[in-house]
């Protein structure tokens, strides 16, 4: 399904899902962008043939050097292989830092659950 931010509801289901989505708003709206005029695609799974399908879908509603922002790096990856000849200037962003979508040179959000977890084990270990 293709939207744009005016399309989605104000909140979704999934807390992580939702927590991004606004995240992502607040980036485009600090850039000085309007939300609800940004397309956006839904899709049901975290593949590459689901983020080409979408990123095929939007294709026709974004610049050439467009920032195609996704929720998992291979979205990106798949909106990237869509889109490499019709919008050369792309520029991607995945989450999860995984080597494939390093190799291919998307930017990718990570937080590793190691890395949450440090501060809680040195809180836990302080006395008092």
């Amino acid at each position: 399904m293709t939207t744009t931010g005016a399309g989605l509801p104000p909140h979704v289901p999934f807390p992580v899902t939702d927590a991004r989505l606004r995240g992502y708003r607040d980036a485009v709206e600090e850039a000085g962008l309007s939300w609800d005029g940004t397309p956006v695609a839904v899709v049901a799974r975290n593949t590459r043939a689901d983020g080409a399908a979408a990123a095929r879908d939007l294709a026709s509603r974004l610049p050439a050097d467009a920032l195609v922002i996704a929720m998992s790096d291979e979205l990106a990856i798949g909106a990237r292989q869509a889109l490499e000849d019709s919008h050369p200037g792309g520029v991607y962003l995945g989450w999860d830092a995984s080597p494939a979508a390093q190799q291919l040179g998307i930017i990718s959000v990570t937080n590793p659950l190691r890395d949450q977890g440090t501060p809680l084990r040195a809180a836990r270990a302080r006395p008092g």
